[in-house]
């Protein structure tokens, strides 16, 4: 039996844009206890991430290595939303639901200080005072705290103003959002200015200070992420996914904004430029909600069930040498080179030379499309084990090629006529790039679409297309053959 080669070329164009900054990888860890419900985070004193259980009545820390613990505030019916480092040293969390800041020790030590207005506190940062002040959205009112508990609040000129997210501007006033639709300035002296967002109904909902010296805040209702200048010159940037509700936003280590998408459950990121991308959050699923830059130099996020995640902004494929490999569902193992099988349960940097079986699971691969260029091309496989390789070329195909046994590979039955099982060895791809899938006797090189390749007991290769168009050329018989989505061809042996 001759061996042979089945080469299949789509006819679709390649379409393979620039890597928006790099790919990146995602850990996420499960708090403690169910219904916690992170909500703000911030940096500690102490080299962890703290931040605020929304429904645990706890503030939770997390060390950079996934460590978790929680510290009980007391009380059973508390709210808590925003935290953040204090000049001096503890953290200081708002409790919405019952008027109370909370000065917490990085030992766990709890201090309660009640609020003159009995409506809670949001969002909280630290000012060049040396004070902490926060936003009260139900009473629309800025508030300011000493670190000793002496309060001090301000009304705003809006009797609707809504004000949430605040932060210390490069110009010593604090910055905050008015979901009302303006973006406020309020001097440590308690004089306040207010500017209206352009777009109507835009809900900003909280800000952060750029790499460029502006103001960058979310606009919920409106999918935009807006910029505000010291001098109040507004620019708006719309986020590519229609409904994602930005809500959560911190300046990243890479030169750039990175921000939460509630309803799109993905972490967006911007550049000064405005230049947007987007990350899709693994699976299982749920609403991220704040986000800050770690110690690490990580993207830090907390999300509604119950989960913190990190995600790298730095992880690159390279081409020829490691690919970026993601869970999407069910279960994924990967065999690194002189390693055993391990799952795969969060975004992670894998040399070409390994083997992934998505047998009963699927996983997204992200690959340098060449050495001679920064853009990246992404693909996901399913139901199969294969084994990837990649050329450090220019043009450089990624290659999955079937491995693992053939299954229920059995003798013809007496009297049958049939194989006892022809359904053997399999793989599915699905992804924009050039990619090989390569079988026993044959391989498929695609550019955009959907197929199967498929090894069988007699010897022969299956190649199915389910979208797109490709090109099929049998090596061995010398012929091309043309295949559209629903149609498949079956690459067989010579007889003898």
């Amino acid at each position: 039996m001759r061996a042979f080669l089945l080469v299949l070329v789509a006819a679709a164009a390649l379409a393979v844009g620039a890597a928006p900054a790099s790919a990146v990888l995602f850990r996420e860890f499960s708090t403690a206890a169910p219904n916690t419900l992170p909500a703000g985070i911030t940096n500690g004193p102490d080299g962890a991430l703290w931040f605020a259980e929304n429904g645990g009545s706890a503030v939770g820390r997390i060390q950079v290595d996934g460590t978790l613990g929680a510290f009980p505030v007391g009380g059973t019916n508390n709210t808590l939303i925003g935290i953040t480092r204090g000049p001096d040293g503890n953290l200081w969390v708002t409790d919405d639901l019952n008027g109370i800041i909370r000065r917490v020790t990085p030992a766990g030590g709890v201090t309660a200080f009640p609020l003159p207005t009995s409506s809670g506190a949001q969002d909280i940062t630290t000012g060049t005072d040396g004070a902490l002040w926060y936003t009260m959205r139900n009473v629309n009112k800025i508030g300011r705290i000493t670190t000793s508990g002496a309060v001090t609040e301000y009304t705003l000129p809006q009797s609707t103003s809504l004000p949430y997210g605040i932060v210390s501007g490069p110009d010593g006033a604090l910055w905050f959002a008015e979901e009302s639709g303006r973006i406020g300035r309020i001097t440590t002296g308690g004089a306040i200015s207010e500017f209206n967002v352009p777009t109507p109904g835009s809900f900003p909902h909280d800000i952060a200070v750029g790499p460029d010296g502006a103001m960058w805040f979310t606009e919920r209702d409106a999918d935009k992420i807006g910029r505000i200048t010291t001098a109040g010159a507004i620019s708006e940037f719309p986020v590519p996914t229609p409904q994602a509700l930005p809500l959560g936003i911190t300046n990243g280590p890479d030169g750039a904004l990175w921000f939460t998408e509630s309803v799109a459950e993905a972490i967006g990121r911007i550049t000064p430029d405005g230049t947007i991308s987007e990350y899709p959050l693994p699976s299982p699923p749920g609403s991220p909600s704040d986000i800050t830059t770690g110690p690490d130099g990580g993207i830090w996020y907390t999300r509604a069930t119950d989960r913190v995640g990190r995600l790298d902004p730095s992880a690159n494929p390279v081409t020829g040498q490691a690919v970026v490999a993601e869970p999407v569902e069910g279960n994924v193992l990967v065999r690194t080179p002189g390693s055993t099988f391990q799952p795969l349960t969060a975004g992670q940097v894998i040399p070409t030379g390994s083997e992934i079986d998505t047998t009963t699971g699927r996983i997204r691969i992200t690959a340098g499309v060449g050495t001679d260029t920064s853009a990246t091309k992404t693909i996901d496989y399913y139901q199969g084990r294969f084994k990837i390789t990649q050329p450090a070329t220019p043009n450089a195909v990624l290659r999955a090629t079937l491995s693992g046994p053939l299954s229920r590979c059995r003798a013809r039955r007496a009297g049958a006529g049939v194989a006892a099982s022809k359904k053997k060895r399999k793989l599915w791809g699905d992804g924009k790039g050039s990619y090989e899938t390569r079988g026993r006797r044959g391989s498929g090189t695609v550019r955009g679409t959907i197929w199967l390749v498929q090894d069988n007991c007699d010897g022969s290769t299956l190649i199915r297309v389910k979208e797109g168009t490709v090109i099929a050329r049998d090596l061995v018989r010398r012929k091309n053959i043309r295949l559209r989505a629903g149609q498949r061809y079956v690459a067989r042996p010579r007889r003898r």
